[in-house]
């Protein structure tokens, strides 16, 4: 984050380390609850037309441009290649807060945090990696020396 920006939160809040203080002396639960009710007193003004111009001019909240009868046809196409080799899922469109950074070489900074402790889906690799991690462990609880491969 810039720090002329949270030089300038620190000095209009009078909160020196206010991200430290949010982000370490808080529990998720508790940092979760705070925003939760920063948000729903920022949702208590709105309006419908103050949605519409965010959703007029916020380029996150924007319809995909793909077309989806052909994206359609790609996941069937797909499907029929594999031929039941893979267990197909349709994945949340949310992962656990730091997914992209801890699994990944993303900063946090390009990815979209949620309010609840956990971030907006966008590299469904590092999702499909930790259901791969669970299935596999708990192949090895049924039997130790299991070498069965997960395929999703």
């Amino acid at each position: 984050m810039n720090h002329k920006l949270l030089a300038r939160l620190e000095k209009e809040t009078g909160v020196t380390d206010l991200v430290g203080l949010l982000a370490k002396k808080l529990s998720p639960a508790d940092l979760q609850s705070l925003l939760m009710a920063v948000y729903a007193e920022r949702t208590a003004v709105l309006s419908p037309a103050d949605l519409l111009h965010q959703y007029q001019y916020d380029r996150f909240v924007k319809p995909a441009t793909t077309d989806a009868g052909a994206m359609r046809m790609f996941d069937q196409l797909a499907m029929e290649v594999t031929d039941g080799k893979f267990e197909w899922l349709e994945l949340s469109p949310v992962a656990p807060l730091g997914t992209c950074a801890a699994m990944a070489t993303v900063h946090q900074d390009k990815v979209m945090a949620t309010a609840r402790n956990s971030e907006v889906l966008s590299d469904c690799t590092n999702v499909l990696a930790l259901e791969c991690a669970l299935r596999r462990r708990e192949m090895l609880v049924t039997n130790p020396k299991s070498a069965e491969s997960v395929r999703l």
